[in-house]
């Protein structure tokens, strides 16, 4: 309940001018439009393969612009496909990160109209400032009726074993629900913990300590490389619009406090304590969250 009330409030007062706000607003959407317009979507039937290009275009917390490529073979009720995904960013999640992202994934699917599942694997690389965010996530998505869920995460118990590349780094989690075109879900972000850095960690998890912003953690810190980037966005939102916050509440409530703990893990150090608003434009597609 105090993530929810805190994600009210902080939505509300999180610091966005409403002037400034309705101006992005404003703007974004002409440019999404006219964007849009001219780089349209195309798509070919080749008996059982499909094959598609589409426009990845991103506006908010995330604005860049760039292209998706996709192939698709069905047999029945199953599909495989493949993709590339390529974007130009802009001061990525507000990192002070500009380059090239690029996403090279491979999906498995069941869906039978009714209800699906659906298993892939995405690798990151790039170049620039966001070549430093290379990994390996892992994905399963489960579709009935009109409700659609697809969680990614680099590790875990399941989406490490060859999908996720068995860390805990950058894009380390995201969840997506959708009923129609109505969604709801959250993206974490943090600094670099591969598989050989917590190797590097000994085993004494069971280390409370209380950060300098008075919150509990159960286990001691993770062994985190570089720059702790830190994203904890919880949204809700329409079509290819999200809004909602971005805070560490959120992101030591899911990471920390539910998901390490379970699994008695290290936690990530909180590197600040206040909420601030999220908002974001994104053309989606079948591979990931991010």
């Amino acid at each position: 309940m105090s993530i929810l009330g805190g994600a009210v409030i902080g939505g509300i007062s999180g610091g966005i001018n409403p002037v400034s706000l309705t101006a992005s607003a404003v703007g974004e959407a002409v440019a999404t439009g006219f964007v849009a317009a001219i780089l349209p979507a195309y798509g070919v039937q080749v008996g059982d393969w499909s094959f598609n290009i589409s426009p990845a275009i991103a506006f908010g917390n995330v604005s860049g612009i760039g292209a998706s490529i996709s192939a698709s073979y069905s047999s029945g009720d199953f599909s495989y496909s493949a993709g590339v995904g390529i974007m130009s960013n802009s001061n990525y999640n507000g990192f002070g990160k500009n380059g090239l992202e690029i996403r090279k994934s491979i999906l498995v699917a069941y869906d039978d109209g009714k209800t699906g599942f659906s298993l892939g694997t995405n690798i990151w690389s790039g170049n620039g400032g966001i070549e430093e965010f290379k990994q390996r996530t892992g994905m399963f998505g489960i579709h009935s009726g009109d409700f659609r869920a697809m969680y990614e995460n680099d590790g875990g118990p399941i989406l490490k074993k060859g999908l996720g590349d068995a860390g805990d780094s950058y894009r380390t989690a995201a969840l997506n629900l959708s009923i129609g075109k109505f969604t709801a879900g959250f993206n974490l972000f943090t600094g670099r913990r591969s598989e050989a850095d917590q190797l590097n960690e000994t085993n004494n998890y069971g280390i409370a300590y209380k950060d300098r912003f008075g919150v509990y953690h159960k286990n001691a810190a993770v062994n985190e490389q570089g720059n702790k980037y830190r994203l904890g966005a919880l949204t809700v939102g329409y079509g290819a619009y999200r809004v909602g916050v971005n805070s560490e509440h959120v992101r030591h409530a899911i990471q920390n406090s539910v998901i390490h703990r379970m699994i008695d893990d290290r936690e990530f150090m909180n590197t600040s304590w206040d909420w601030k608003g999220y908002g974001q434009y994104k053309t989606s597609n079948i591979f990931t969250s991010w």
